[in-house]
């Protein structure tokens, strides 16, 4: 069972300032884990909101957190990580030992969020700021002292991992004061995927009062001739609703409605043009569809494959949205690692 302390309290004044948290979250009993949430953006419906969300062992036990990541989906902030390289096990010394020269292999063997009793980890994550309530889902393995030895291995220089007594133990995973960042202290817990024991978990709601834009969803659906709406998003660097309805969808503001190609994934792709700061978006052209833009946009081969890149300047993103439609071709977006990503042109 977790405990939701504070889920936002949120200043209702038409500026900028950030708000803040509740200084005085009420507290729930019951429970191994303590949640705090605090918008770190201004609550404006549709923007991409930064949030703090902040962890704490509030049990007498060890906890091993593994992932924590939207309700329904399987992408999200992940502490059970692989590093470059390979580990091997010594069977009779029962050790680990790492080796960064080594090919490397995706062994998920290391954890980032060993949190002690007491102790609080904090991590920062963007979320639209529509849908509210959102709710997520926080995965992690809890064990008291006498357990936790048996299942990780602390690091003891040169790449080698082994087991410490729990008097040992004790003393070097002693709490830390404050609050410290999301990867603070790693181990080697081999132990993430079990069969026969699953991780505990938790759901995390996070609700957000949100201020109304001033050409807000209703005025959007209206323009759309709409009464309601199959699914919707924000544009926030355009300042354009998302409006689908069936196999319709459009770009819509108080001075403009543009009627959108079709797009696999709508708040997968608006999420991603919305992170990025660079004034021109990559796009990545699957080679049959290369002849139909050749002579409209310049562009260059792709360096690890037959397709082909183009850049399409920000103010020119409609425009060549508009021409992806009347192409009648597909529209999807490709999320690389570190928030980095591209559009991509199929047929």
């Amino acid at each position: 069972m977790i405990r939701i302390l504070s889920l936002i309290s949120i200043l209702f004044v038409g500026c900028s300032t950030p708000p803040t948290s509740n200084p005085n979250p009420t507290q729930q009993s019951g429970g191994s884990i303590e949640v705090f949430t605090n918008l770190l953006t201004e609550n404006l419906e549709g923007e991409l909101g930064r949030i703090q969300i902040k962890v704490k062992n509030a049990s007498n036990d060890y906890i091993l957190l593994l992932h924590f990541y939207p309700e329904g989906t399987s992408s999200g902030i992940q502490w059970q990580i692989a590093r470059p390289g390979a580990v091997t096990y010594n069977v009779k010394e029962d050790q680990f030992q790492h080796n960064r020269k080594k090919a490397s292999r995706k062994q998920e063997l290391y954890n980032l969020a060993l949190i002690s009793p007491g102790e609080t980890i904090s991590f920062q994550t963007r979320i639209r700021l529509l849908h509210f309530p959102h709710t997520y889902e926080l995965e992690y393995f809890r064990y008291p002292l006498s357990e936790l030895v048996h299942h990780i291995y602390m690091p003891a220089g040169s790449g080698l991992y082994q087991k410490l007594d729990p008097k040992e133990m004790e003393a070097r995973l002693r709490p830390q004061l404050g609050t410290s960042p999301s990867s603070h202290r790693m181990v080697l817990f081999p132990f993430a995927e079990q069969v026969n024991v699953p991780p505990q978990k938790d759901r995390v709601r996070v609700q957000i009062p949100l201020r109304t834009r001033h050409f807000p969803l209703s005025s959007a659906l209206q323009k759309c001739e709409l009464s309601t709406t199959d699914q919707y998003t924000f544009f926030a660097r355009l300042g354009l609703w998302m409006i689908r309805s069936g196999d319709s969808a459009w770009l819509v503001s108080a001075t403009r409605k543009i009627k959108l190609p079709t797009i696999r994934n709508d708040a997968a792709l608006f999420h991603y043009l919305d992170t990025g700061d660079h004034p021109k978006v990559e796009v990545i052209l699957r080679k049959e569809t290369k002849t139909l833009f050749a002579k409209k946009i310049p562009l260059v081969p792709d360096p690890s494959g037959t397709d082909y890149l183009a850049f399409i300047p920000l103010e020119q993103l409609l425009p060549f949205f508009e021409t992806i439609r009347d192409f009648g071709l597909k529209l999807d977006v490709e999320l690389g690692g570190r928030g980095g990503g591209r559009l991509v042109v199929t047929r």
